[in-house]
């Protein structure tokens, strides 16, 4: 089960916004979220095309049942465009069974403080720890923002590169929308590793 949400800013003359697809899996085994073929289109009201692209930044990469998992995407469009013109996204996912790895990172201690002028933006810092055998690579922290609807207000996302076993080290997260911080009611906070194959794991 998904939703999709686009969340749009002006920047200048720049059109931003946050394209966030929440996932819940309601099947009875684990989902792979990093498939290949992840897209978006974000779209006017009269259905045409605004800007598309790749959903990135799965978090987390693997999602047990019941569990909520998040794909996200960055939009920026120039040449004058209203990001009121953005009004709504469309995208095409695809899932498949997963075995969940043994990269297991936890978070503890987040706290949500508002951006430099106090009163718009968000930012999340709090603690994370690996408890995996392994030394995990590329860990990256994402918190999502909710009002007091259940709707999406957007997202950020930062942390430390490397994380030994056993250890715990500060994070802290950037990047959100300039939405009304007083307006976050909830934060869903998710820490996981971009580096899931490869040569970064043994």
């Amino acid at each position: 089960m998904i939703r999709e949400t686009v969340i749009p800013w002006q920047d200048g003359d720049n059109a931003d916004a946050n394209v966030i697809v929440e996932v819940r899996n309601i099947s009875t085994s684990a989902i792979d979220l990093a498939e290949d073929f992840q897209d978006y289109s974000v779209l006017d009201g009269t259905g045409n095309g605004v800007a598309d692209g790749s959903l990135t930044g799965p978090f987390p990469y693997e999602v047990a049942p019941g569990a909520l998992g998040f794909l996200t995407g960055d939009v920026m469009v120039g040449g004058g465009v209203a990001a009121t013109t953005m009004v709504r996204v469309t995208t095409t996912t695809t899932f498949r069974k997963a075995t969940l790895k043994d990269i297991v990172l936890t978070v503890s201690g987040a706290a949500n403080k508002p951006g430099s002028d106090g009163s718009t933006g968000a930012s999340t810092s709090g603690m994370v720890t690996n408890t995996s055998r392994i030394t995990v690579e590329e860990v990256a922290v994402a918190a999502f923002y909710y009002d007091g609807a259940g709707d999406l207000l957007g997202y950020s996302y930062g942390g430390p590169s490397n994380l030994r076993a056993g250890r715990t080290t500060a994070f802290a997260t950037i990047g959100a929308p300039p939405l009304d911080f007083k307006a976050i009611t909830r934060t869903v906070v998710i820490a996981d590793s971009f580096c899931r194959t490869g040569p970064c794991l043994p």
